[in-house]
């Protein structure tokens, strides 16, 4: 198709996430938009009228959206055109939308903005590799600490195989969510998504607590169990960026409130059963004695703390007693 050797504008037809459809070429004004044949922008759309609105240039440059006979009106923002109304446009690039087809003006005048420059956005197989063998071999480590000696083959396989086959199912509902609203198959990039956030937070789950046994900061082991929650949240909305750019500050606020929620519910859940907001430190593996650089607790002290914890073990265990008799009196009655 040829293109006008002047043209004073360009109409651009929309998709839901900002994408072009299509392009129309504006030779002169007025713009005329609808249904009917007869106008210069025809839209398939049924909740477009025949002749559903107009653009025009007033003599100061100012371009008017005038609302023909229609049902449904023009949105502009969230402002709402009905009927023989009009209102003028900003004179740049100006979007709005006639029935459910969304609409942008540009201007001949308009400035273009920056060239961006050209990147690479897909990590290399290599490196997506080697963070998949480095995330397997700390799971393993992690899983030989914990598991007793002796134990069947079998026990390796849920981290040598679970593991990676879990990863690539979450990646795979990622990337089918950037073809349905992005149109792309972002396998490698969910992958890198993933791999570049649960690296780091293994490498500190597996360092933390025995910083924190050697340093005696029972906070530094206290904070790694947020890290999991904090990293579902980070995790979540890097995906939600990559599958709904257009979209940020929604992805962003509904991933903070998810967030918020989920830690409420933990924290009251963990309130019920503790009586406290926070767990108390337990490692089930300690580090070597020439780790610890914290000086040792005096005798007394430890005497102390252990004849504390044992009343309160021998309350909590009284008052379970107690309401399990208040339980068991009317079934005897």
């Amino acid at each position: 198709m040829d293109r006008p050797t002047e043209r004073v504008a360009l109409i651009e037809v929309l998709d839901r996430d900002g994408q072009v459809l299509r392009t129309v070429d504006v030779p002169a004004w007025p713009i005329s938009l609808g249904r009917s044949l007869s106008n210069l922008v025809v839209l398939d759309d049924p909740h477009v009228a025949a002749h559903h609105a107009q653009l025009e240039r007033a003599a100061d440059g100012t371009v008017l959206l005038r609302v023909g006979d229609t049902l449904n009106g023009v949105r502009v923002g969230r402002q709402r055109l009905g009927a023989g109304s009009q209102a003028a446009l900003q004179g740049g690039l100006d979007t709005f939308s006639l029935g459910h087809s969304r609409i942008r003006l540009r201007l001949a005048e308009t400035p273009l903005a920056p060239e961006q420059a050209l990147t690479t956005a897909d990590t290399p197989l290599a490196v997506l590799a080697g963070l998949m063998l480095a995330l397997v071999l700390m799971a393993m480590a992690e899983h030989w600490v914990s598991t007793d000696p002796g134990g069947e083959w079998t026990q390796w396989l849920g981290v040598m195989l679970g593991l990676p086959l879990a990863l690539a199912g979450w990646c795979l509902i990622w990337a089918l969510a950037s073809k349905l609203f992005r149109h792309g198959f972002d396998f490698r990039g969910h992958m890198a998504t993933v791999l570049k956030v649960l690296v780091p937070v293994q490498v500190a789950e597996l360092l933390l607590p025995q910083v924190a046994a050697s340093l005696d900061w029972p906070v530094l082991w206290q904070s790694v169990h947020l890290m999991a929650p904090l990293a579902l949240a980070v995790l979540v909305w890097q995906h939600g960026q990559r599958v709904l750019p257009s979209r940020s500050r929604m992805v962003s606020l509904t991933v903070g409130a998810l967030t918020l929620a989920g830690v409420g519910v933990t924290a009251v859940m963990q309130h019920q059963r503790t009586e406290s907001l926070k767990q108390a430190p337990y490692m089930s593996t300690l580090p070597l004695p020439a780790l610890r650089w914290h000086a040792s607790v005096p005798a007394e002290q430890l005497m102390s703390e252990a004849s504390s914890l044992e009343e309160g073990l021998k309350a909590r265990v009284a008052k379970a007693q107690s309401d399990e008799d208040t339980n068991d009196d009317p079934e005897e009655e």
